[in-house]
């Protein structure tokens, strides 16, 4: 007879917030380096880092407010107002990273100004 300690605890996990994640990853890398493309920039290892840091960052935001959890949703206007926030906040750390770090000349203002909007 198996007793309950000897049984497995396992968290119920729905696949769909993952997903939801690693589509942002994608769409947020992507814009980026369309963003240098059309504007007939290079595509370095430099600019799939710096987009694959926003990815990294906008994805803490947006799980510390919580846009993930799908039972959570309240209204379609909240949720856009959220994601714009958690958007901000990226790019303004990243902008701030850039400045203290001294890769600002490395990134064009231009090419960041299209990929924030």
């Amino acid at each position: 007879m198996a007793s309950n300690v000897d049984r497995d605890i396992r968290e119920h996990r729905n696949a769909w917030p993952m997903l939801l994640r690693f589509v942002d990853c994608i769409i947020i890398v992507g814009t980026y380096a369309l963003s240098r493309w059309l504007l007939g920039q290079e595509i370095s290892d430099l600019t799939l880092a710096a987009g694959m840091m926003g990815a990294l960052l906008f994805v803490l935001f947006a799980e510390g407010t919580g846009i993930y959890r799908v039972e959570r949703a309240v209204s379609p206007d909240r949720d856009l107002a959220v994601v714009t926030l958690n958007w901000i906040c990226t790019l303004t750390v990243l902008l701030v990273f850039a400045f203290f770090l001294k890769m600002g000349a490395n990134f064009s203002r231009i090419s960041f100004a299209a990929w924030g909007i």
